[in-house]
């Protein structure tokens, strides 16, 4: 079921002028840091010990069931914090933050989703087993399309229902929405591989998604297939292999034969601009040499 999460963001004396780095808090954690500041303070010194370590566009912290949490520990290096801090101007709102966020201190972080990442960091972070993740990955080159089973279903032709599927009461079809009865037209079930550099995910798209991707609407292909043009339908799925998209991608724990995994969808994709993407690892380039 879903799970409480939150995002804060850490610092302390490390380099020359201190350092900070976004922390995502899980679960109870998460639930009852509000009660930690009321209790010791807007900026209290916490101590983790077993934090998930993610290093792609900057490095975060994440918490697991086994992280040990403790509130002003009676350790030198909190009596040499306390003793920092005070010195820190601006409530460490502006100390080099390790994960690409603008700000330090005790305030909030931006959300992991926001930030870009790779397919790897899926399952490196396990995404998606305590509820839905979102991330967006540049550069997902599409593979292979799966060709059997569904490719399409009936969804409701009213835009006001978003793609709801119809379900047949014979002879009609009927949405359970709008009550509309027979006013539908196929929607795209698109199964593919991704990669990127980092590895590969096993990805849907629904929709407008797969249009994007096989350059088609579902009725159009499912027309050619009712006509025997099998040669045609196979050249649409091959002649769209290997393109590249920007995607951003949902990603939720699912189970399947009793097995749980990773069920990752596409939320938005668009085709590569390759000047703009040029830009845009020029200007990573530079962010890592600055850092």
């Amino acid at each position: 079921g879903p799970t409480a999460r939150r995002n804060i963001t850490f610092g302390d004396n490390s380099g020359q002028t201190g350092r900070a780095i976004d922390v995502t808090l899980w679960g109870d954690q998460a639930t009852t840091f509000d009660d930690v500041l009321a209790d010791h303070g807007a900026h209290p010194i916490i101590a983790l010990k077993g934090v998930r370590l993610s290093d792609f566009g900057g490095h975060s912290l994440s918490t697991l069931q086994t992280t040990e949490f403790e509130v002003n520990p009676d350790i030198e290096d909190a009596n040499i914090l306390n003793q920092w801090w005070p010195t820190v101007p601006d409530e460490g709102r502006h100390l080099p933050n390790l994960s690409g966020g603008g700000s330090g201190g005790g305030g909030g972080a931006a959300s992991s989703g926001s930030r870009e990442k790779t397919l790897q960091s899926i399952q490196l972070e396990n995404m998606g087993v305590n509820s839905q993740d979102y991330l967006t990955v540049p550069n997902i080159y599409v593979t292979n399309f799966k060709r059997d089973g569904t490719l399409w279903y009936k969804a409701c032709a009213n835009p006001d229902c978003k793609g709801r599927k119809v379900f047949e009461e014979a002879p009609n079809f009927r949405c359970g929405n709008c009550q509309g009865v027979n006013n539908y037209r196929l929607r795209w079930v698109c199964n593919f591989t991704g990669f990127d550099h980092t590895g590969r995910e096993y990805i849907s798209g629904f929709g407008d998604a797969g249009v994007t991707l096989l350059g088609t609407e579902a009725e159009q292909l499912n027309q050619l297939m009712e006509d025997g043009r099998t040669d045609l339908v196979s050249h649409q799925f091959e002649e769209h292999r290997f393109k590249s998209f920007n995607m951003r991608l949902a990603v939720k724990e699912d189970e399947y034969n009793g097995q749980k995994r990773s069920k990752v969808s596409v939320q938005t994709l668009t085709p590569i601009d390759f000047a703009v993407d040029s830009e845009r690892l020029l200007n990573r380039i530079a962010e890592l040499q600055r850092s």
